[in-house]
C-alpha cells in the first residue's frame, strides 16, 4: 500500500532567540557559551513517500523517504525502515 505525504512550515512567528548554556561539571559558573540563531525560514516544506506491507501472520513493514527542502541553506534527507507485529 503506497503512502505520501507533504507538509508547508512556516517560521514566521517563532521566537528564535540565542542559546545560552554551559557545561554540566564546569567548577566556573562564569564560563558560558552562545550559540547565535539565524534567520527564521519563512516556508519550508517536508515530503514523504512510502510504501507499506502487511501480511496475514499479523507481521507489516515499512519503507518511507522523507527530505526537508526549502531552507536558505540546506535540506535534509531520511531514509525509514521497519517492522510491525500485531499480537
Amino acid at each position: 500500500m503506497p503512502t505520501a505525504d507533504i507538509a508547508l512550515i512556516s517560521e514566521a512567528f517563532a521566537d528564535q532567540g540565542n542559546v545560552i548554556g554551559r557545561f554540566a561539571f564546569d567548577t566556573d559558573p562564569n564560563n558560558t557559551f552562545e550559540i547565535e540563531a539565524d534567520e527564521e525560514d519563512q516556508f519550508f516544506y517536508q515530503a514523504g513517500i512510502g510504501v507499506v506491507s502487511v501480511f496475514t501472520s499479523g507481521l507489516s513493514t515499512f519503507v518511507e523517504a522523507r527530505m526537508t527542502g526549502g531552507y536558505r541553506n540546506d535540506s535534509a534527507y531520511q531514509l525509514l525502515t521497519g517492522l510491525r507485529y500485531e499480537l
